[in-house]
């Protein structure tokens, strides 16, 4: 018995994580954009649960445990924004050519957990999202 519940368990966290193709380069955005990349390491605590992720208050995409987005934008600042039991926002510096990267996780919250965005150097990037798939 405690080996199906335990497959149950697995099956349906599953079905939280990402699915589609794993992490392989960045975009070489067009003259005067600049690339966001929103990518979330897989971990046990938060991971079954998606959460929708905004840029300038329009839906990007749901990132999922394992899972990264991507945009290209034109230069300038930009606001990442998800939301749980509390909304969280976080600025980004779109800079031509460039990828800027933000690591997402989930927070402890009193009832739900809690979207946490923390903006990441380049060379922290390129190793965390190469373990990640697109979500969609």
């Amino acid at each position: 018995m405690k080996k199906i519940a335990t497959a149950l368990c697995a099956l349906m966290l599953a079905g939280c994580a990402a699915t589609g193709d794993q992490f392989s380069e960045f975009n070489t955005p067009k003259k005067g954009n600049g690339d966001v990349y929103i990518y979330r390491p897989s971990q046990f605590l938060g991971g079954g649960v998606a959460f929708t992720i905004n840029l300038n208050d329009q839906p990007l995409g749901v990132l999922r445990n394992g899972g990264y987005l991507h945009k290209e934008l034109p230069t300038g600042v930009s606001f990442l924004s998800a939301s749980s039991e509390v909304t969280r926002t976080q600025k980004v510096n779109i800079n031509e050519n460039e990828p800027s990267c933000v690591r997402f996780s989930v927070g402890v919250g009193f009832i739900a957990g809690r979207p946490v965005f923390e903006p990441v150097d380049l060379d922290t990037c390129k190793f965390e999202i190469k373990k990640t798939k697109l979500s969609n």
